[in-house]
């Protein structure tokens, strides 16, 4: 009897064992592929917009990578959305795109309770390993596009940085991060 119950006990641990284990696997996997990268071309990526239809990356020079449920992209709602209401700033790009996982309801509910006037877009259940996927992976963060193709990317609180990469005059920003600053050339 003894020994059932450890012949049991052994199976169930070891068939825990495996399954944490290929969820682990999975996830190193998954996370790893699942990165947007200076160089990256999103210019195929398409986003559902706003108005009903459906638009692609390439049409935009700043994407602006949110979740509404996030705690992360709530904190740094402020600070965009400073940005964003001046218009006549030098450095701010034209075209400006936010972009979240999920509800386009609930997206365009938190852009306009924290004032961001641009068009939001949303990525609703991107496939796994897919560009879609890798755009919406991390949240609050910032993409400087050029020609559909990332020069700058980072987390949300360095938006002026990112912004900065997309300045001729200015170039790399002095003192940012290699990843964050570095101009991607053709």
């Amino acid at each position: 009897m003894i020994s059932a119950k450890r012949n049991t006990t052994a199976a169930a641990l070891t068939t825990l064992a495996v399954i944490q284990f290929s969820l682990l696997a999975n996830r190193l996997e998954t996370g790893s592929a699942e990165r947007i990268a200076i160089g990256d071309d999103l210019s195929d990526v398409r986003v559902g917009q706003d108005y009903g239809g459906g638009g692609l990356l390439n049409e935009y020079q700043l994407v602006l990578v949110f979740d509404p449920e996030c705690v992360h992209s709530r904190g740094v709602a402020w600070q965009w959305e400073r940005f964003l209401r001046e218009p006549d700033n030098p450095d701010r790009p034209a075209r400006i795109l936010a972009v979240a996982p999920g509800s386009l309801e609930a997206a365009a509910r938190h852009a306009d309770a924290n004032g961001w006037e641009v068009p939001v877009a949303t990525i609703d259940r991107p496939r796994p390993g897919s560009r879609e996927r890798a755009l919406v992976s991390r949240t609050p963060w910032v993409l400087a596009l050029r020609d559909g193709r990332v020069v700058a990317e980072g987390p949300g609180h360095e938006l002026a940085e990112i912004v900065a990469a997309l300045s001729p005059a200015i170039g790399a920003p002095r003192g940012a991060r290699p990843q964050l600053a570095a101009p991607y050339l053709p």
